[in-house]
């Protein structure tokens, strides 16, 4: 979904149809690497299937990506090798967070049957602090919040998230992990991982 770029607010929830606009080296490689493919597409007749998924994460995920790193965190405290201090970033921007397993799923279905490009997600916005407190619910420890600059992006895009109709109807896919499960697994990974 970073090949989006900076969508406006009447663009929201993001549709396959709106043109890219990517905003950062990120995003212009994974662009780049669609133009490709198509390029390919045309010159050998092999069928190319894009898909932009959003923000997934689950158990395994490294602790670089938010929700890992929250759920590692949080597992070193219940632990007892860590303060009960969380180091964080920007809170307030809301994010399409779905399960990696079902993102896996949708490339599959997308891989068998689909057509031009498809967008991959839970189709609605969660903000980071609820990633934050489900997870410090799952825990069950009391712990106190710090702002970490190192954390902080620069101009961060306040709202974002797909429209997956179009793999709903052309796949038949729809997303099976709820959002509580998806953080509840990748705590537990960090729980077992880190004894």
């Amino acid at each position: 979904g970073e090949v989006y770029g900076r969508v406006s607010h009447e663009n929201i929830p993001v549709r396959e149809n709106l043109p890219p606009k990517p905003a950062n080296s990120y995003s212009l490689t994974k662009l780049m690497s669609e133009q490709i493919a198509l390029r390919y597409e045309t010159a050998s007749k092999v069928r190319i299937v894009t898909a932009r998924p959003f923000n997934h994460t689950g158990p395994g995920q490294s602790d670089v990506f938010v929700c890992s790193s929250f759920a590692k965190q949080l597992a070193l405290i219940k632990l007892g090798k860590a303060e009960p201090i969380m180091k964080v970033g920007n809170l307030s921007p809301q994010r399409d967070f779905s399960d990696v397993r079902d993102i896996v799923k949708a490339y599959r279905l997308a891989a068998e049957s689909g057509n031009g490009t498809y967008n991959l997600g839970s189709g609605r916005p969660v903000a980071v602090e609820v990633i934050l407190h489900t997870l410090r619910e799952i825990a069950g420890v009391d712990v106190r919040i710090e702002l970490d600059p190192a954390r902080m992006r620069a101009a961060e895009v306040p709202v974002l998230y797909a429209d997956i109709s179009k793999a709903k109807n052309d796949l038949g896919w729809v997303p099976q992990y709820s959002l509580r499960d998806t953080l509840q697994d990748t705590y537990q990974f960090w729980l077992l991982a880190l004894s």
